[in-house]
């Protein structure tokens, strides 16, 4: 039996380091996940890492974007703003708030964002 690679949305925080970013590319390119971007997640990851590493030109990186795009035709999305309100994501939890009982306390980034320390090679 064959199944269908799962969906796979790529945010910024995956897609900006060098090594990560070539690897879950790679697993695309397989076909062991379908692939999926924004336009938007292309800017963010960019734009943070030429602020992190302004010594990459920009040009190079959206040299990498357009392989991509390239490599994946189908991996970017368009036409899901209209989705976004619909969409409820969880209570974000602070250290100072009150866990559910049935978890642990943990504290977590503000949503969208990624903690990231290694800079492109």
């Amino acid at each position: 039996m064959v199944l269908d690679p799962s969906i796979v949305i790529y945010d910024a925080c995956v897609l900006y380091p060098f090594h990560l970013r070539n690897i879950v590319v790679q697993i695309a390119v397989d076909r062991l996940v379908d692939a999926r971007w924004t336009d938007e997640i292309h800017d963010e990851w960019i734009r943070n890492l030429v602020a992190r590493a302004p010594g990459i030109p920009i040009e190079r990186l959206q040299i990498t974007r357009k392989l991509m795009d390239d490599a994946l035709p189908d991996a970017t999305v368009a036409g899901y703003q209209a989705h976004l309100e619909a969409i409820t994501l969880p209570i974000r939890m602070t250290a100072t708030s009150s866990p559910p009982r049935s978890r642990p306390a943990r504290r977590l980034s503000s949503p969208g964002t990624c903690a990231i320390s290694r800079q492109e090679n």
